[in-house]
């Protein structure tokens, strides 16, 4: 029975003390801005400490000549049978056929290559049509003038008429009084 309490007393304890743990560490508050401050400047100066060693490593290879590189002849005999091991010959001629293919079915290729074609047309319709409207305004403005020509000319008759009638009257008054 011992056994059995001590057992459940120690995992009571682990309990609590799962329980009380922060995993989040805890500072004072006046002392945290100073530890910032502080681990703000030395991550600063280690990065500077870096870069610093970074631009030296440069310098060093900078000055230093890069030897031409040189293929060895064996490579190059090798070639034919790296290609041929591969099949790439087979292998684009396939692809070029496959492409061929694609392009012949594909629709959107025709309409693609007919866009300048019916922007022409469209260009075309376009005058077409202003030429038409043009046209039929015209006809409308030349039927319509001749539709109210006559009442113009009667208007402008009748108030010569009576322009005339009256300069007519006011100079047979106006010779009376002399």
């Amino acid at each position: 029975v011992s056994e059995s309490e001590g057992k459940s007393d120690e995992e009571e304890t682990r309990q609590e003390e799962e329980e009380s743990f922060d995993p989040i560490p805890r500072t004072l508050k006046g002392s945290e801005d100073e530890s910032n401050d502080e681990e703000d400047q030395e991550l600063r100066l280690s990065e500077e400490a870096k870069i610093q060693e970074e631009e030296e490593a440069d310098e060093l290879y900078r000055d230093a000549p890069i030897p031409p590189t040189t293929i060895p002849s064996i490579i190059f005999e090798n070639l034919p049978m790296f290609n041929s091991a591969f099949r790439f010959d087979e292998r684009l001629r396939s692809l070029e056929t496959i492409f061929s293919e694609y392009r012949q079915t594909n629709p959107f290729v025709d309409a693609v290559s007919a866009i300048p074609e019916k922007d022409e047309f469209l260009h075309n319709i376009d005058e077409n049509m202003k030429k038409i409207i043009k046209g039929q305004v015209k006809n409308q403005v030349k039927e319509q003038v001749s539709r109210t020509l006559p009442r113009i000319e009667e208007s402008v008759n009748a108030t010569l008429e009576a322009e005339v009638l009256t300069r007519s009257s006011h100079s047979s008054r106006t010779s009376y009084a002399i």
